[in-house]
């Protein structure tokens, strides 16, 4: 079976005027097959939504990829133009975005952008497109849908706009979900109501969804597989009952340890000290999280670890795991 999504050994940089490239995703190489959802886990600034932008081919200026493939059910995204890549957008790969705030256009009532996405790819008539957009914002939780459509963004609540951009990108039932923290600002009834809604769309369509978030208990609850990045690298991947029972790398057991599920009853909540490293500080030839790391060897700081293959479709870019393996 073709996987519906498969990025393979992608970079993506930063350009400058006066200084050389920065790295922003470091030879990224992820699969995502059809019925599936991967949790895709890290700090801010890991890389986690440069990678959906990639394979939406949204990149901010300035930023670009400069090596590897994105390939949505064995089709070139990268080697597509933007008229191609644009009829894709809505219609095959669909994206709720990280911040609601700026996503929407302000001068638009959220019925008509919603809309859009019918009429844009299905050809419907304005007033059948905006029967549909009633209807999904519906799906999305959003309170009395029919009024509410003939809002602008302003009009709303953080979490109403949330459900907004929730009801574009499933609107058409896309092959593919970017779902970049798909439940910010939602309280706990609606953020259950839309995890379902994603499921649902998973199970009923057979999407592939890549489900980025913080919250590690969203992803104990909706995802098979949980990938971790660390600095725009990749430094594990498991099945999701492996990567809660016995996570393998530093980084990934200091997330998990971070858990208020693992703390006891006056105690403090464990840290990971220090933070992310900025563009210009990720070591070219080392481990990005030997600095942080209290499990750290000589060896960490001298060179990079290769993402090691264990059994299955485990992987871990730690080089204590390389040496369990000698």
């Amino acid at each position: 079976m073709t996987n519906t999504l498969e990025i393979k050994n992608l970079t993506v940089i930063l350009e400058g005027r006066d200084k050389a490239p920065l790295k922003i995703i470091d030879r990224l190489n992820l699969s995502l097959a059809p019925g599936e959802i991967l949790g895709l886990v890290g700090e801010s600034g890991s890389g986690k939504s440069m990678t959906a932008l990639s394979v939406m081919g949204l990149l901010p200026p300035g930023v670009r990829i400069s090596q590897g493939e994105i390939f949505f059910k064995g089709r070139n995204l990268t080697a597509l133009t933007p008229e191609k890549l644009r009829s894709l957008r809505g219609l095959d790969i669909g994206m709720v975005f990280q911040e609601p705030m700026t996503a929407l256009n302000p001068v638009f009532t959220v019925g008509r952008q919603v809309a859009e996405v019918y009429t844009a790819h299905l050809g419907l008539s304005k007033k059948q497109a905006w029967q549909e957009a009633v209807t999904m914002l519906g799906k999305a939780g959003m309170p009395d849908p029919a009024r509410r459509a003939g809002h602008y963004p302003h009009q709303l609540s953080g979490g109403m706009r949330q459900r907004v951009l929730i009801a574009m990108a499933m609107a058409l039932n896309p092959a593919l979900l970017l779902a970049d923290e798909p439940t910010t600002a939602l309280d706990v009834t609606i953020q259950a109501q839309i995890l379902a809604l994603l499921g649902q769309l998973v199970q009923e369509e057979k999407s592939a969804c890549l489900l980025i978030t913080h919250n590690l208990a969203v992803v104990a609850q909706m995802a098979q597989r949980v990938a971790v990045m660390y600095a725009g690298r990749l430094v594990e991947v498991a099945a999701i009952e492996q990567m809660f029972s016995a996570p393998l790398h530093p980084y990934t057991q200091g997330l998990w340890a971070c858990l208020p599920a693992q703390a006891r009853a006056g105690e403090k909540l464990p840290v990971i000290a220090g933070t992310v490293p900025s563009l210009g500080e990720v070591p070219p030839a080392a481990c990005s999280f030997a600095p942080r790391c209290p499990q750290a060897l000589d060896l960490c700081r001298q060179a990079e670890p290769a993402l090691l293959n264990l059994n299955g479709d485990r992987r871990v870019a730690c080089f204590l795991r390389h040496q369990e393996r000698k």
